[in-house]
């Protein structure tokens, strides 16, 4: 399943709905991820105005809260609207991911029932893969014999920078990797106008 959002703001989107499950939950219980491929029909759109049928994909965060009487849950995405006492909400969360989710021409659903939890459920159109493979096909990695950029890679976490340094020297950069900031400027200040004095296994540290 393939979506295209932006990771940032689908990643704080997530976070918001986990934080509110955590604080309706206050003497514990379950939060449930899920993600799944969906399709919106017609008489579906029919019912909601904003959403056009077709092909989505479905994130759904779950908690066995306290959950919401159906006037409260109606209001929960507008902005500044919140359940919580003063100074512990600002109201923002949820207005923030229903804000998200139509600007990545998505949809979001709230299913609550007091005593039986919430569930929160989202959206988002789902991205033609044919289209990807076909762009795939179409992309032909460089000879790192007609590489003239060079990468200064910085990473602390090794297998991710080795993961990245391998694929832009398969895509024919010249690569220098450093572990931290400190050790980059060092590789960056140690050959004038040389990115790095040393080969890329040189620059690494751990």
């Amino acid at each position: 399943m393939w979506t295209q959002a932006d990771p940032n703001q689908l990643e704080s989107a997530i976070l918001n709905l986990a934080l509110n499950a955590k604080d309706a939950m206050p003497a514990g219980g379950k939060l449930t991820i899920e993600t799944a491929n969906a399709f919106l029909d017609d008489a579906y759109a029919a019912a909601h105005t904003e959403v056009a049928p077709g092909q989505y994909v479905m994130i759904a965060v779950s908690d066995s809260g306290t959950g919401m009487q159906k006037d409260i849950a109606a209001r929960a995405f507008e902005p500044f609207f919140t359940t919580k006492d003063e100074g512990q909400g600002t109201g923002l969360g949820l207005s923030q991911v229903y804000g998200f989710i139509k600007q990545s021409r998505g949809h979001v659903k709230l299913y609550s029932e007091p005593g039986e939890g919430t569930t929160v459920k989202i959206y988002l159109p789902r991205l033609d893969t044919s289209r990807l493979a076909d762009a795939a096909v179409e992309v032909k990695p460089r000879s790192t014999k007609q590489a003239k950029e060079t990468i200064l890679l910085v990473e602390d976490d090794e297998d991710v920078r080795t993961f990245i340094a391998d694929s832009l020297q398969e895509l024919g950069y010249q690569v220098f990797a450093a572990g931290d900031g400190h050790s980059a400027l060092q590789c960056w200040k140690s050959n004038g106008t040389s990115i790095c004095c040393s080969p890329m296994s040189a620059c690494r540290t751990a």
